[in-house]
């Protein structure tokens, strides 16, 4: 997540400073369809990043919820 947020990021800054480093990583011209890709992959990072956390407090609930209703014998 935060690996992808920051990329997303430095992507942006490149598309707004109009540099022509852009079109070696991208093969878009710089300019504002660029920085909607930034954008999108900056809220898609983070989208992917809360999905990681939910799934890990969903497998956490399951497994406390196996040791409560475990058979002692």
């Amino acid at each position: 997540m935060i690996g992808g947020s920051l990329f997303s990021i430095a992507l942006a800054v490149l598309a707004l400073s109009g540099t022509g480093a852009l079109a070696d990583i991208v093969p878009l011209d710089a300019g504002m369809s660029t920085v909607v890709i930034a954008v999108v992959g900056l809220i898609g990072s983070i989208l992917a990043g809360l999905f990681l956390v939910a799934f890990a407090d969903v497998c956490y609930v399951l497994i406390d919820i196996e040791k409560n209703t475990r058979v002692k014998g």
